[in-house]
């Protein structure tokens, strides 16, 4: 009697003899999902020609299930298959496209997700780009220098929402394949970046490469020489003057043995007449560049412009030291004093504002000239008296009891 065991084995057999009947003869009817099958857009030229374009990166894919017999449906690639969107009748804004998929003759196609693809259409543009070069693995203490690129600006083109987006294309210039003190050239790769320094996608360039003459220099720090020339006019003030005392240079280290001073153009003081930052000009020796942190160095002045204040003071505006009781004091004449004051405070500098004493000690009764002893201004700031300190012309007269 044969044993269980044995049993199973020949069942096990049986079953796979009639998988593989089923499989190798009868080649049932399968179907399977083809993923991410790349859609590709025609009539793009009818598009181009209404000076429309797409507002993304113009790249689509699909799934798609496909049937068949099993055999054939296992072996179907995504590059069997073909999807096709027509681009022709778009208009700017929100479109939607139908998307066909054409299959070999052994298979059919039974879906496609998703059928219809959004597409977003603008106005075609095309604006001209300044070339931006940056560096990579720069070593410290070094620069790039001697820089020369094939050419300054490239045109981006493509939808209008998009190009706006570009402030710039950038060129990014590996520094280890530089050597110092050697030029060489490279042809670097650009790429379109937007205000954060993204890349933007779906646009294109008149060119991908540009060709960008290079050299690494060593970097030094030498002392700085900015002539001053000239004195602020009267009606200003200076509170604080910042000019730098060295700049970081760049060049052959040969040439840069021999420098440790850089001189600019002077600066005319007498052209100052409100806060400013001015530019440095440097005459630097032939060969010789600025480091990038030194290209925009200025000499910085704070300034507070002045104006002139007419003041006329009556009796009741002086500080009389060492009066009597009994003294009645008038000035016919008054005091006439004029001060230069900040112009953003002369609106509120005023006879009130001043202190004046005159000291009347040993004075007996008439008219007499008596010298201011003092002015103080204690609420105003650099406060200037453009008068010389002159007499002040009194009378005195004395009450009787």
């Amino acid at each position: 009697m044969r044993s269980k065991a044995l049993d199973k084995i020949i069942a096990i057999l049986a079953g796979i003899a009639i998988w593989a009947y089923v499989i190798s003869v009868l080649d049932p009817i399968a179907t399977n999902t083809i993923r991410a099958v790349p859609v590709q857009l025609v009539n793009v030229e009818s598009m181009e020609s209404a000076g429309l374009a797409i507002a993304g990166s113009g790249e689509y894919t699909v799934d798609v299930v496909v049937g068949g017999s099993r055999s054939d449906v296992k072996a179907v690639a995504t590059t069997d298959l073909i999807a096709t969107a027509d681009l022709s009748g778009l208009h700017i804004g929100q479109n939607y496209i139908t998307v066909s998929v054409t299959a070999p003759d052994n298979i059919t196609v039974n879906e496609v997700r998703t059928q219809n693809i959004q597409v977003y259409v603008d106005s075609a543009v095309s604006s001209e780009k300044d070339l931006k070069i940056f560096t990579a693995n720069l070593p410290e203490q070094q620069e790039l220098g001697a820089i020369e690129a094939g050419t300054k600006t490239i045109v981006v083109s493509g939808a209008q929402s998009l190009v706006e987006k570009v402030t710039s294309v950038q060129a990014t210039i590996d520094a280890a394949a530089l050597n110092t003190d050697e030029v060489s050239t490279q042809s670097i790769n650009v790429v379109p970046i937007d205000a954060e320094g993204n890349k933007v996608i779906g646009v294109k360039l008149s060119q991908e490469q540009v060709n960008i003459k290079a050299v690494l220099y060593n970097l030094k720090e030498v002392a700085l020489n900015v002539p001053v020339e000239g004195e602020l006019n009267d009606h200003v003030s200076l509170l604080s003057e910042i000019v730098p005392s060295s700049v970081v240079i760049k060049g052959p280290s040969l040439l840069l043995a021999d420098i440790w001073q850089i001189q600019t153009s002077p600066i005319d003081k007498t052209q100052i007449t409100e806060t400013c930052s001015i530019p440095l000009e440097f005459a630097l020796p032939e060969g010789i560049e600025l480091a990038h942190n030194s290209r925009n160095l200025t000499a910085d002045y704070e300034i507070k412009g002045r104006s002139e204040k007419h003041l006329t003071f009556t009796a009741g505006d002086i500080v009389f030291v060492n009066a009597t009781a009994d003294m009645n004091i008038n000035m016919p004449e008054g005091l006439e004093l004029t001060f230069s004051v900040y112009t953003d405070e002369a609106n509120a500098f005023d006879e009130s504002s001043v202190d004046i004493y005159v000291d009347l000690a040993n004075l007996a009764e008439g008219s007499h000239e008596v010298g201011i002893a003092s002015i103080e201004i204690p609420e105003f700031e650099d406060v200037i008296i453009e008068n010389d300190l002159k007499q002040v012309k009194l009378k005195i007269k004395l009450s009787k009891n």
